[in-house]
């Protein structure tokens, strides 16, 4: 039997490496890309697979109608499934695997990973911290809301779409002020979540799920909260090692949100603060790998590729999980803090094991960073002895990794 498997994601090619997957004669690979990245994807693969579909906008339309084609062509849902990691398509996708009874995580599984209220109220229930927070509903006039958030959050807070991703369109306020200017500014601000802004040190637990049991859980902390990032400070995190008395809460809060929201096989990645006064407090929880280089630190970390873990769980294929024994690892990733045309591109001495992934090129227009994603460049970083490791990673708070050429707007008589 030829299994077919629909690919409906925009990301990288590079995060999943589909070749590595593809068996000519055993699957039928089918792509819907939009035209973005249908230009994107390597030229060398537009015709090693049987199918790519471009469509000139996603849309569950769009990806319905391409489900309802590849369906004419087996004799059971079961000969399909949907494979997705993107995080703006899980719903999409877990709807067309209701509709359609294809095998994999349904809607109703999947949002409480993508609605943040939903998220925070189920978790609430299970006495788990989280932020105080407030959705507005329709009709709400932003001075109503304003009260409301006086009486049972205060300032400073957060303002967060729902289904937000990659800290993209995600606002600090710290004053009433700022907040009446927040409402007159932003067209859709009753679509936005307002949470009581936690300080502390940020922390990511990244995990293996496997029929709702974890089978892997690893702990980072971040250098920085990932909003700092768009204020062009250098964002990072490097691996806690065993033994750490953070790490073992970590995962214990981990494990008890799995349990919440989760009872099936899939790869995940949370957030949480530990703050001042030694309390852990969520964040979030994304049904998906970490975006960034996170994924590559792990890999560096324990020999485990949470990428290409979560694609072969989508893929139905099995799952290896031999870690080994854990070296100090982190990811450094630097944010474009100007526009401007890239002069000069530097890479640092350091005392760790580096590896430089640039996204960006000598001559290339660039502006500043709106999402956690957007970097000019991503280091890897593995070092036997921690200390070292850490010490490279604060001396990288202060170092400069591009040169960027103002662009020069005044017109010249």
């Amino acid at each position: 039997m030829v299994r077919t498997y629909i690919i409906m994601e925009q990301l990288s090619y590079e995060k999943g490496k589909f070749h590595q997957f593809y068996r000519h004669g055993e699957h039928r690979f089918v792509f819907m890309l939009d035209e973005r990245y249908h230009q994107l994807f390597p030229e060398e693969y537009l015709d090693y697979f049987d199918r790519i579909e471009v469509v000139q906008d996603y849309t569950y339309e769009n990806a319905r109608e391409l489900v309802i084609d590849e369906l004419k062509r087996v004799a059971s849902p079961e000969e399909i499934r949907l494979v997705c990691i993107d995080e703006s398509n899980l719903l999409l996708v877990g709807r067309l695997r209701k509709e359609f009874n294809i095998p994999g995580a349904t809607y109703e599984q999947l949002l409480p990973f993508r609605d943040k209220v939903k998220m925070k109220e189920t978790l609430s229930d299970k006495g788990i911290r989280v932020p105080r927070f407030y959705l507005p509903s329709i009709g709400e006039s932003s001075e109503e809301v304003l009260r409301l958030i006086q009486t049972n959050i205060g300032f400073p807070i957060i303002a967060k779409p729902v289904d937000g991703l990659g800290s993209r369109n995600t606002y600090e306020i710290f004053t009433e002020t700022e907040f009446r200017d927040f409402c007159s500014n932003e067209q859709y601000w009753q679509s936005f979540e307002f949470e009581e802004l936690i300080l502390g040190t940020f922390y990511h637990c990244d995990s293996v799920v496997v029929d709702g049991q974890i089978q892997i859980a690893e702990v980072s902390q971040y250098t920085i909260p990932c909003l700092e990032f768009m204020k062009g400070r250098m964002l990072g995190s490097h691996l806690l090692m065993e033994g750490d008395k953070i790490r073992e809460r970590i995962q214990t809060l981990n494990k008890q949100v799995i349990q919440s929201l989760c009872s099936w096989t899939c790869v995940t990645h949370l957030e949480v603060f530990h703050t001042l006064d030694d309390e852990l407090i969520f964040i979030e929880i994304a049904a998906r790998p970490a975006g960034s280089s996170i994924p590559l630190s792990i890999q560096n970390g324990i020999g485990i590729n949470l990428n290409e873990v979560a694609y072969r769980i989508e893929f139905n294929m099995p799952i290896e999980l031999d870690r080994k024994p854990l070296l100090p690892s982190a990811w450094i990733s630097f944010p474009f803090t100007q526009e401007g045309i890239v002069r000069k591109r530097i890479e640092p001495i350091l005392r760790s094991d580096a590896k430089f992934l640039w996204k960006v090129d000598v001559g290339e227009r660039v502006s500043s960073a709106s999402a956690s994603f957007q970097a000019s460049l991503e280091i890897l970083l593995s070092n036997h002895n921690q200390e070292l490791l850490l010490e490279d990673i604060e001396y990288l708070k202060s170092v400069q990794v591009i040169e960027v050429d103002a662009i020069n707007t005044t017109n010249k008589a």
